[in-house]
């Protein structure tokens, strides 16, 4: 009995033309030459389809999400009003597909919220805003408080970062936002 191995690399795929439940085939001709060949009742062009991978998963969601736990404020920064830094945020869009990202905006206190939904970004590109710089519009409840930021996304992945600095002393800071936990 003969066997023969086929090796197949590690396949990255185009997510505009291969979609979830797809597969992926490898056609794998043999051709038999003189009296002897890989079996004996085979054809002068032995031929084999092997599935060698397929999408997972029929039920993948195509939204990321991402939590930014603390910022001192969408306010400028304002002694008079005892709020010293200024507060940004950046998320990127770490996937093949543009989309839009939703900012969720709650006050500490619960009390004060927001929802801003940004421009289309673009495959690898980022979205860089200063809090102050964002216009939550005219249902926005937010007041001078801290505020924590729930990111959903429409595109598939991403990743994100928070900074701050104080305007007087030049303290400043940053993090990653929090990532959920996936399957």
């Amino acid at each position: 009995m003969v066997h023969w191995r086929v090796d197949i690399p590690w396949i990255r795929i185009e997510p505009t033309k291969l979609h979830n439940g797809e597969c992926i085939y490898v056609l794998v001709e043999f051709l038999k030459q003189g009296i002897t060949g890989i079996c004996f009742d085979c054809p002068p062009v032995c031929w084999a389809l092997i599935k060698v991978a397929c999408v997972c998963c029929e039920d993948v969601d195509n939204t990321s999400s991402c939590f930014f736990p603390y910022f001192t404020s969408t306010k400028a920064a304002d002694p008079s009003l005892n709020l010293y830094y200024w507060n940004g945020i950046a998320i990127q869009n770490t996937s093949a597909i543009a989309g839009t990202a939703t900012l969720l905006v709650s006050e500490a206190d619960g009390v004060g919220k927001a929802t801003y939904v940004t421009d289309e970004i673009p495959p690898g590109g980022m979205f860089v805003k200063a809090l102050e710089e964002i216009d939550f519009g005219p249902s926005s409840t937010l007041g001078n408080g801290p505020v924590f930021i729930a990111v959903t996304t429409t595109f598939p992945g991403m990743d994100g970062f928070a900074m701050m600095a104080n305007d007087e002393n030049g303290d400043s800071m940053g993090y990653l936002c929090r990532k959920p936990c996936t399957k």
